[in-house]
């Protein structure tokens, strides 16, 4: 035999030699059939792993589409892997605050479904709060700003039925042919709404000021719309009262000032250092400044523009007669304050005015003014120039 795997071989093997020989082979046959068996088991459970991971599959989502069932009502077999598990997050995030989902704090555990009863009287079967703000963080202030939300839409609806006409200062309606008188907007140094702290003691909760801006985004446009009298069934009544002050309360028109015994309004403006009393009477367009004609005291006709701008924004030029006495800054500032002042003054002239006014932020003083400059440095933001040595 050990001859025979010799010559097989094509070589003469002594009888020592050819038992390692063959000893080595059925080490290498021994070792290859290890390793043909291991391949072939590791094969077979790859196969048991792919066909318990199916059915594992499978299970989680019949699962989702009985959760998914519970709580829209709607049949989920159609819907794909990833649309199902966005639609389930969607609807757990309505149940579930943002917060506990972020890992900060442990998800808390809720019986079995097949565990709950649900004859019992306090279970909501939605599994939902009964408000929309609860897992806001303000749930308060969230509903009163739903509430507001809601009073608007009401409101934008009935305005564009159809059946209204609103004009500047009159809301007509064509199907009963009634007139109604817009209400003015506040003057705009009236505070209308209460501050922060006030409006959180009403709503009993602590809310940032953020917040409370945009919810006074929302009273305004609720308190200047054309249809809102028509809902006010008095000052005890107005779903505004807890966020206005008294002074909105007690009259929501501005007063305008009475002129004096020559027919003229005086008013005061404020431009940078610059400070300017203006008075106002219906005449023929003349304008003094200090004394001297508009022409002579502003050489430039930028400045000449700037001081007579609320002239033109109500078309007025030659209809009234203007006295202005400034002093303090140059010419820029006290052109600003004879503007700020003048715009003021016609406001309280003639009140019809207010809306082109206000639009063009006349009324309003510029705050803006040089930045000083800075000590230990060459400007206001300018450094000196570094030297190394």
């Amino acid at each position: 035999m050990l001859s025979l795997l010799g010559r097989v071989a094509g070589v003469t093997l002594s009888g020592t030699a050819a038992q390692r020989h063959v000893a080595a082979a059925r080490t290498k046959a021994s070792a290859t059939l290890s390793l043909a068996r291991a391949a072939l088991h590791m094969q077979a459970s790859h196969y048991s792993q792919e066909a318990s991971n199916d059915a594992a599959e499978l299970e989680k989502r019949k699962r989702e589409e009985d959760l998914y069932r519970l709580l829209t009502d709607k049949d989920a077999s159609n819907m794909s892997n990833r649309n199902l598990q966005q639609a389930l997050a969607h609807q757990m995030g309505l149940i579930y605050p943002t917060y506990l989902k972020s890992g900060k704090l442990p998800t808390p555990k809720r019986l079995p479904l097949e565990e709950i009863s649900m004859d019992a009287p306090e279970l909501d079967y939605s599994l939902r709060p009964d408000s929309a703000g609860h897992y806001t963080g303000y749930p308060q202030f969230s509903d009163t700003l739903d509430q507001l939300d809601a009073l608007l839409i009401k409101l934008d609806a009935k305005l564009n039925d159809g059946n209204w006409v609103v004009s500047v200062d009159s809301v007509y309606n064509k199907e009963t042919g009634e007139s109604f008188l817009r209400p003015k907007p506040h003057h705009p140094a009236k505070q209308v709404w209460k501050p922060l702290a006030q409006v959180q003691v009403a709503i009993q909760e602590i809310f940032p000021e953020q917040q409370y801006a945009i919810m006074k985004k929302v009273l305004t446009r609720i308190d200047t719309h054309p249809l809102y009298h028509l809902l006010e069934q008095g000052i005890e009544d107005d779903p505004l009262k807890p966020f206005k002050t008294v002074a909105a309360l007690s009259s929501s028109d501005y007063k305008p000032k009475q002129p004096d015994a020559q027919g003229r309004i005086r008013a005061v403006g404020k431009r940078k250092s610059s400070i300017a009393r203006v008075w106002v009477q219906e005449g023929s367009g003349q304008f003094t400044v200090n004394g001297q004609v508009m022409a002579d005291y502003f050489p430039d006709i930028l400045r000449r523009r700037i001081a007579m701008e609320p002239l033109y924004v109500v078309g007025g030029l030659d209809q009234y007669d203007i006295t202005c006495f400034v002093k303090g800054g140059g010419s820029s500032g006290q052109a600003g304050a004879i503007s700020h002042g003048l715009a003021k003054a016609l406001l309280d002239l003639q009140p019809e005015f207010k809306d082109m006014l206000i639009e063009s932020q006349l009324v309003i003083r510029d705050p803006r003014r040089v930045e000083p400059k800075k000590p230990g440095q060459r400007g206001a933001r300018r450094k000196f120039q570094w030297v190394k040595r």
